[in-house]
């Protein structure tokens, strides 16, 4: 029987163009493999992107009502921009499109 341990291949951005030429040579198993292993870094990875746009969301949030409550302190643009932008982020989910509306 075959062993179908899978076998991970290192990605060495750093060797030198020898070790390349030498280890270019992959099998059809390892280039399944390393396709595996760099599908599921993505995945991964876009997890992060997705958790730290959410982080971002909210810290932005937090500071976009700190300006609202601090109004004095800010330019009168400001506040108003402010104000705008919580609006269109809380309340876009809720609004359905225009073309929808005329219907």
């Amino acid at each position: 029987m075959e062993d179908n341990k899978s076998k991970v291949v290192e990605i060495n951005p750093k060797a030198s163009s020898e070790e390349v030429k030498q280890d270019n040579k992959l099998s059809y198993e390892e280039l399944v493999n390393v396709a595996n292993q760099l599908q599921i870094q993505n995945r991964q990875m876009q997890q992060r992107l997705y958790q730290l746009m959410e982080e971002h969301s909210v810290i932005r949030m937090n500071f976009l009502f700190e300006i609202v409550k601090n109004s004095n302190m800010f330019q009168k643009d400001t506040v108003e921009e402010a104000i705008k932008e919580i609006e269109e982020s809380l309340f876009s989910s809720y609004k359905e499109p225009e073309d929808k509306i005329s219907e």
